[in-house]
């Protein structure tokens, strides 16, 4: 007795199984794909706010130190900055400069970035020098301005 069977079919899987796993992997691929940008986007932008901050804490330091250790009486506006005898903090396209004597040193904006200066008085009769710092905030397809306004004060 002959106890082999002879198959008829071909081994393997037939075009509507292929045709399934391949939209199963297309719609996991679309899902996962769809993902990643937006954490990748995410990162980017949390990336550029921690720069964006970082610049706006040490241009704060620097500008205090800078209105501290000049006197009162030497604090004029000028075009490009503000100038207290000595000392003095211009904006020069993107980048501010912290001038004391011949010493020179420069802080790098981030793209959009801009400052303005201007002195003010205080209720309790100081004065105060303040530093506006602006830039545009791009999120869902509108763009808003943001001011961070750094004030020192002469000492008492």
């Amino acid at each position: 007795m002959n106890t082999h069977r002879r198959r008829t079919a071909t081994a393997g899987f037939t075009l509507i199984e292929m045709l399934t796993v391949m939209a199963v992997s297309a719609t996991l691929l679309a899902i996962t794909t769809k993902l990643f940008g937006d954490g990748w986007v995410t990162a980017m932008r949390s990336l550029g706010d921690t720069r964006r901050d970082q610049t706006v804490y040490v241009l704060a330091d620097r500008w205090r130190r800078t209105i501290h250790q000049a006197e009162r009486e030497a604090w004029t506006l000028t075009e490009s900055g503000f100038s207290a005898g000595r000392h003095g903090v211009t904006c020069e396209s993107n980048r501010v400069f912290f001038v004391e004597g011949a010493a020179r040193k420069g802080v790098a904006l981030q793209p959009g970035m801009r400052c303005d200066f201007a002195i003010e008085p205080h209720a309790d009769g100081a004065d105060c020098a303040v530093m506006f710092v602006t830039w545009p905030t791009h999120r869902y397809r509108t763009v808003e301005t943001n001011c961070a306004r750094i004030v020192a004060c002469t000492k008492q």
